[in-house]
């Protein structure tokens, strides 16, 4: 699979067209998931900000037990992270050409990464088709379908862990 081209067909600005368009279509679903995480947090005493855009098809909460440490001056510690639900290029990932898949990450302020949720990761079947629409929404619904509170025993358990 690593070095495949996905999209025989596609010119790599059909490719890239394509990318560009599921940025925009999804976008505010994802966003919305991360409101959903956001008030998931809540229940358990975390602080979050609002969903920022760090990069290209990367939307981010950032996450703290304190709530100083979201505030513009404020100073992260170890047990602060980031929740990032972005899309993925499988060129940039893998050299796999025309592959698109999606992912939510939870990385510590140190860089640490606390938890995966990318189906298929690791695997061939990580990649779908950028052109093959009903497998993207599909792939999508993956990971749109990840319960906030998955996300939030993750968040437990690292700091359990750290804390222990």
């Amino acid at each position: 699979m690593i070095g495949d081209n996905l999209s025989p067909g596609l010119s790599d600005l059909e490719v890239y067209d394509r990318y560009d368009i599921y940025r925009e279509k999804y976008a505010t679903r994802m966003r919305s998931m991360l409101h959903k995480i956001k008030s998931e947090l809540a229940h358990f005493s975390w602080h979050s900000s609002r969903p920022f855009i760090i990069e290209e098809g990367a939307i981010a909460i950032a996450v703290s037990r304190d709530p100083t440490h979201l505030v513009a001056n404020g100073e992260p510690d170890a047990l602060d992270v980031e929740i990032v639900f972005r899309i993925l290029e499988s060129k940039e990932h893998d050299n796999t050409r025309g592959g698109i898949t999606f992912q939510i990450n939870l990385w510590s302020h140190e860089g640490e990464l606390i938890r995966d949720f990318t189906p298929f990761s690791y695997c061939d079947e990580i990649w779908v088709p950028v052109q093959d629409e009903d497998r993207v929404e599909k792939r999508f619904i993956m990971v749109e379908a990840t319960d906030p509170y998955s996300i939030v025993k993750a968040l437990q358990t690292w700091i359990q862990g750290r804390t222990a």
